[in-house]
């Protein structure tokens, strides 16, 4: 091979490398822009993700502080504003204000279910915008709670909590006498002292529920769910049980029994009502070889025991039948009987 041609050669090389050297600084240079990019473009984002969420603060607490200026309202239309203005906070940002919207509601019932100032009594009770209060509080997701719900000594008198979630609440001392709580849910629920007399609580979930000490006098508990509750102390005076689901291992009310035929899988058993058939024991049967009583032995039996009575069979001398007139009898001697029998010993 000559001098040129191993020139040229070399020459095409050099510029082949030269080539590919500047293609690799080409790809290099784009992606470490490409990276810078999606770096500021990444910053970017988070910047205008960070403003918005400062902008969402600012508009939660312009509106957390227009909605507890309705609740302070002397107009009720106006405190029920407020109520569904804190629950559409509680729903917009469950994981930062539920809790504290809970908190707000539960206090202002607490604090609005009493009684009034200078002893006056409403036309209705409880009041609308309490009742507003616990329709919002018992239709929350339980799942953002954080703690249970504070409505311990609150009045809660004839409201409406039907099918309301009351999961785990504090309800000691609470007054809920004529209160609806059909279908609702207090599972592992504290009711302690609480006054449920005349309540509404059928088909009501109280699983593994504190009742100790609790009024349940004249309540409805039919179809109830009673597994795990602690009814120690409980008043049950006419409290209707019928079809409540009650654990086997546990002792069962005064003029209860369980209705075996309902057993559930887990030992859990229904109630029914103890009628006369469980409280009456059939007579024992005579064997059919025993020979019949003898009349004279029974008379004689019975005396020894102490029985004195007359039988018809012995009537004394000169006694008569008390549906026929007394026989005169001739004058002379007679033998007196005494009116009272003496006791054999």
């Amino acid at each position: 091979m000559d001098s040129t041609v191993a020139a040229a050669w070399i020459g095409g090389g050099a510029a082949l490398i030269g080539v590919g050297g500047t293609v690799i600084v080409a790809v290099t240079a784009a992606r470490n822009t490409r990276k810078t990019n999606q770096a500021t473009i990444d910053a970017a984002h988070d910047d205008a993700q960070l403003a918005v969420e400062a902008a969402r603060e600012a508009q939660f607490a312009d509106r957390y502080s227009r909605a507890l200026e309705q609740l302070g309202s002397d107009n009720l239309d106006v405190r029920i504003g407020g109520i569904y203005a804190l629950e559409g906070i509680a729903l917009d940002s469950p994981l930062h204000h539920h809790p504290t919207v809970m908190e707000i509601l539960t206090a202002f019932i607490r604090e609005h279910s009493r009684t009034l100032a200078g002893g006056t009594s409403p036309e209705r009770w409880p009041l609308p915008d309490v009742q507003t209060a616990l329709t919002v509080v018992g239709r929350r997701k339980a799942v953002h709670d954080i703690r249970p719900m504070g409505l311990a000594i609150a009045d809660l008198s004839s409201a409406n909590l039907r099918g309301a979630n009351l999961t785990g609440a504090d309800l000691r001392s609470a007054t809920l006498h004529l209160t609806d709580l059909t279908f609702a849910n207090l599972t592992e629920a504290n009711v302690s002292t609480a006054h449920l007399n005349d309540a509404q609580l059928s088909y009501a979930n109280l699983t593994n529920a504190n009742l100790w000490g609790a009024y349940l006098n004249s309540a409805d508990l039919r179809n109830a769910n009673l597994t795990g509750a602690d009814l120690r102390e409980a008043n049950l005076f006419l409290t209707d049980l019928t079809g409540a689901y009650w654990p086997r291992d546990r002792e069962i009310p005064e003029f209860w029994i369980a209705d075996d035929s309902a057993e559930t899988a887990d030992g859990v058993v229904r109630l029914r009502r103890r009628d006369r058939a469980d409280t009456q024991a059939p007579p024992p049967a005579r064997p059919d070889d025993a020979p019949p009583a003898d009349p004279a032995s029974s008379r004689l039996s019975s005396r020894r025991s102490g029985d004195c009575s007359p039988s018809p069979l012995a009537r004394p001398q000169g006694a008569t039948s008390p549906t026929s007139p007394p026989t005169p009898t001739a004058p002379g001697p007679s033998t007196t009987v005494s009116a009272t029998p003496s006791r054999l010993t």
